[in-house]
């Protein structure tokens, strides 16, 4: 997914390839809580919270929207 297309709020899934966020994160569904700004270097670029509470940095290669 594009960086300028991922959104605060929005609902995703970590695809099965990801390799920026923990292991029992992969597959699981949450919500975006902070996107780096488009002039970050960095490799996490993405904060997600998810259904079980808990929360983890990644790439925002790493998941796909989905809708509710």
């Amino acid at each position: 997914m594009k960086l300028k297309n991922v959104k605060v709020g929005q609902f995703v899934k970590v695809k099965s390839t990801a390799d920026s966020f923990k292991q029992r994160y992969i597959g699981a569904y949450g919500t975006v809580t902070h996107v780096e700004y488009a002039t970050y270097t960095g490799v996490l670029t993405v904060h997600i919270q998810f259904q079980d509470g808990g929360t983890d940095w990644g790439n925002h290669k790493d998941i796909k929207p989905v809708k509710a």
